[in-house]
């Protein structure tokens, strides 16, 4: 119990800091500084990778999906990607993590 009171205000701090960054994401004039994806309804990612430029937004929508514990459409999503990218191997890793539920288990 001690060392869980000793963390709980560093856990707010990083939240709050957080909060704060997430809401400067937008630039003046309200357009996505360089780098980041707005995938509508899911939220804002930066996330490099080596697939081609057809694969990313649905690489990413998958990605967004997969961290809101929707597997089923975020498998979709990754599919989309290995479609539109046959050797982006990402696209594949996300599918397979699809696959894993830790949460429910």
């Amino acid at each position: 119990m001690r060392g869980m009171v000793r963390r709980f205000p560093s856990t707010v701090i990083l939240v709050l800091l957080a909060a704060v960054g997430c809401s400067r994401l937008d630039a003046p004039g309200g357009t996505v500084p360089a780098g980041l994806h707005v995938v509508e309804g899911l939220g804002t990612l930066a996330f490099p990778n080596s697939g081609n430029a057809a694969a990313q937004e649905p690489f990413l929508r998958g990605v967004l999906l997969l961290h809101s514990f929707e597997y089923d459409a975020a498998a979709e999503a990754f599919r989309e990607a290995q479609q539109a990218d046959p050797n982006f191997a990402l696209a594949y890793w996300g599918e397979a993590m699809t696959y894993n539920h830790p949460l429910w288990q």
